[in-house]
Parts: structure tokens; sequence; C-alpha cells
């Protein structure tokens, strides 16, 4: 009623936004248990109750309240994260403290402390059971369905509440000079809290299906597909290809991620080697091409800046890093002592200029340069099929030839090998929509289901967001691009 009312007071002097509304959301848990408190009730208990009619309320649909709503929510998170954490690292500080006095009191048998855990616990199991068996029931006799076919619902919602917060933070505030009662009341609340946290973890994954999200997920990157395809249709109606271009990697990148996602932890180091492999094709090729003197000193800067970046991209595991570090270290001192020997050959030819300017044969080199390692990589990757997964290769194979593809567009080098970043918001808007459009057919032919299209829809609204934001950080392109025009 109190925060209400100041709610209320706030809208009528138009003093409501953002900021206010989620200071009213935090202090509504400290003001609501020291009201409680100043009435001699539960404080924890009202604080829950609180929450409850809080979420429970009529919202409406308007602009501030869902700039609120997403803002509260990730605040919300983070606060309860933090909260359970602190209150469980309290019980881990506090559980010797805790089990001592217990076990080692003549007075309680601790065989029978256990057997009142395992029965408290039975009995916490099966009271959530009942009750959301209750709501279940009441549910399908409004709907006229059978409640046998939500079973697996009710044992998912019986076992995932198992976090046990409310209980040790309420036993916690139990005055401590109540002397025989409160530590057997803290070792059967703390036990309890341990043993049902150990079944859900121990039963809930018996009772997912994985089989049905994968199936989701395999639509997805369906409808990724069916986006950077309708993006592709595009290209030829559009003057600078470049933006397009990134947005169609973007949706790559995400098919790849997804993917990728999908498979096993073996199949994930095995695409992890396959890119070292072909890091190692791409290295070995530009080295024989600067000493057969087949790519100019800026095209092999430029091109060993690629490979820089996809050196960092590969995950490695911890003796494949430490490989790594060494050989940059190794790198480092190279590079080093040719500047002394050379005196700063290198960083006198940054200085100048034109020699940092690519030409078109430059570009021409480059181009020849990856297409030749393309052939290379294809044919390696060909002659593993038999070692690695065949769908794997395949994926791999077709990545590279898609690059290979814009070979003829004068916007190949800036996107594959520069990396540079354009101006391609537009694009990335016309990419959303077409993705929620593709979302509702798929919905529509029943290939997803609503809850599934709804979490999409929930993504693309997140990326939406995300790349509408005018504070993004453009700075580092913003300064090559002054440079390269000056």
């Amino acid at each position: 009623m109190v925060n209400r009312f100041l709610h209320s007071f706030l809208l009528s002097v138009r003093a409501i936004d953002i900021a206010s509304e989620l200071l009213l959301e935090l202090s509504l848990p400290l003001m609501t248990f020291f009201i409680a408190e100043e009435f001699h009730v539960s404080g924890i208990i009202a604080v829950v109750v609180a929450g409850i009619l809080k979420a429970s309320r009529f919202k409406k649909i308007t602009l501030l309240e869902a700039q609120v709503d997403t803002v509260t929510e990730t605040v919300w998170h983070t606060v309860t994260f933090m909260l359970n954490g602190s209150v469980f690292v309290l019980l881990g500080m506090e559980l010797e403290l805790i089990a001592e006095p217990i076990l080692s009191n003549s007075l309680y048998n601790p065989l029978l402390l256990l057997l009142s855990v395992v029965v408290l616990t039975f009995l916490l199991f099966a009271i959530r059971f009942v009750m959301i068996a209750g709501f279940y029931f009441v549910r399908t006799r409004r709907l006229k369905k059978k409640i046998h076919k939500y079973m697996k619902d009710m044992l998912l919602l019986t076992f995932s509440g198992v976090k046990g917060t409310v209980s040790i933070a309420t036993i916690l505030l139990i005055p401590s000079h109540l002397e025989q009662e409160y530590p057997l009341l803290l070792f059967l609340v703390a036990g309890v809290t341990l043993l049902s946290f150990l079944t859900g973890l121990l039963v809930l994954p018996h009772l997912s299906e994985e089989q049905e999200e994968s199936k989701d997920h395999l639509m997805h990157i369906a409808i990724l597909n069916d986006v950077a395809a309708e993006l592709e249709k595009e290209l030829d109606h559009h003057k600078n290809k470049l933006p397009l271009y990134a947005a169609i990697d973007n949706y790559h990148g995400r098919i790849e991620n997804l993917i990728l996602s999908l498979e096993n932890k073996r199949v994930q180091e095995d695409w992890e080697s396959l890119k070292l492999l072909i890091l190692s094709i791409e290295s070995d090729g530009l080295e024989q091409a600067y000493e057969e003197n087949r790519i100019s000193e800026r095209g092999y800067r430029v091109y060993q800046r690629y490979l820089k970046n996809m050196e960092q991209s590969i995950n490695r595991n911890f003796a494949s890093r430490v490989t790594y570090y060494f050989l940059v270290s190794l790198r480092i001192l190279r590079f080093l002592l040719h500047e002394m020997f050379t005196f700063g050959k290198t960083f006198r030819s940054w200085m100048n200029e034109e020699s940092r300017k690519l030409l078109a044969v430059d570009y021409d080199q480059i181009s020849e340069l990856y297409l030749e390692n393309t052939e290379l990589i294809i044919e390696s990757l060909e002659n593993l099929k038999g070692v690695y997964k065949s769908s794997l290769i395949s994926f791999m194979q077709e990545s590279r030839l898609r690059e290979t593809a814009i070979i003829g567009s004068g916007a190949f080098v800036e996107r594959v090998i520069n990396r540079i970043k354009p101006n391609n918001i537009d694009e990335m808007l016309r990419g959303y929509y077409l993705e929620r459009k593709t979302i509702f057919e798929y919905e529509e032919a029943k290939l997803i289901t609503a809850k599934y299209a709804k979490k999409l829809r929930q993504n693309v609204n997140n990326l939406e967001n995300y790349s509408l934001k005018e504070a993004a950080n453009t700075l580092p392109y913003d300064m090559l691009d002054l440079i390269r025009r000056t």
C-alpha cells in the first residue's frame, strides 16, 4: 500500500521515470521488512508476499512500463543471484558450527537426526507436489483436459524449487539465546536444504526434454539460413555492398555458434583443431608468397593482421594455450631483435604514409593468395573426412567457399582481410525485419511452437535494441577512418 501510494504520488506530480521506478522496486523489500518487524511478524515472509502482490498487479502497456520492465528484470536477476549466493556462502561458513554441537551432543541420536532430515525432505517435496497438483487439477477441469498429461510438468515444478534461501534466511534470524532449540533447528534446515538441493540435481536431468529442444534449435538454424539467403538476394540491388556483407556475416556467425552449441565437447574440440589447421595453411602460404615476391610488404602486413585476428578467435585447451603464448612471445622477441639490427626499419615504413597505403595491385595479390590458400584448405579438409565428422568438414568447406564467392567484389579485402566495421544499421534492421517475418511463417506452418517463437522474438528484440543504441563504441573505427582520409 505504501509503495503504491508513493507510485501514485510521483505520477501526480509528473516525477515518474525509470530511475524513480527502479528505486521504488528496490526499496520495497526493505520497507516491507522493517514495517513487518514493527508489527512483530516475520519480515522474510512479508517480503515474499509483497513480491507476489507486486508481480501480480495489472500492467499497463506503455513505453515507460516496457523500459522499466527491461531494466528491473536485469537488476533483479543480478540482485537475486548475489543474495542467493551470499546466503549459501554464509551457510557453508557456518556449517561446521551448525553440525558440531548437534553431532557431539549425547542428547541427540545422529542416525535419528539424519532420518529426520530425509523424512522432512520427503515431506517438503510431497507438500509441493500436492499443492502444484491441486492447481493443475483446478486448471485442467476448467479447460476440460486430462491431468495425467501434465505429470512431467508437475514433477519439474516440484523438484526445481530446491534453493531453500528463504528457509535459511529465516532460521538465521532466530535469536541465538534459544540454546537448545536453535542448534537443532539450524541443523535440520541446513540438512533439508542441502538434501533437497542434491535431489534436484539428480532428478531434474532425467525430467528434461533434450530432443524437443534440439528440434527447435534446428528450426532456428533454418530460420537464420533463410534470412541470410534473403539478404544475399538483395546484393544485386545494393550499390554499397560492404554494409550488407557485414549483416550477412553476422547471421552466418550466429548460425555457426548455434550449430556448435548443439554438438558435444569432442566435436567442439575438433572444430578448434580444424581452425588451427586452416591457420597453419594460411600462414605457410603467406610466408611462401612473401619469399617468392608474389605479395608486397604492404599486402603481407595486412594479411598477417587477418591471420592474427583468426588466431585470437580460436579457443584452445590449456596446453595449446601455453604453447600459443610461448610462440607469440618468441615472435615478439624476434620482431624486437629484427628492429634493433635494422635500426627500426618496420617502424620507419609505418611512419611513411605512402608505404602503408594499399594499391590496386596489392588488392589483386591478396585476393589471389586467398584463392590459392582456399584451394589448399578445401583439399586438405577433403582428405580429413575419414578422420573428422563429415558434416563438420562440409560446413567448414562451405563457409570458406562462401567467402571466396565474392572475390570479384571490391569490398572483398575490407570485408575478409581488414574486417572494417561499416555503418550497417539499416542492413541489420532489414535483417531483423526478415527474421521476425520468417519466425511468424514457421510458427504459422507449425514448424516451431508458439513458446519457442516467443523466445526467438525476444532474442530479435534484444539484438535490435542493442544495435539501435547511440552509445555504441565506434571510436577506434572512427580513428582508423580519419587516418585513412588524412
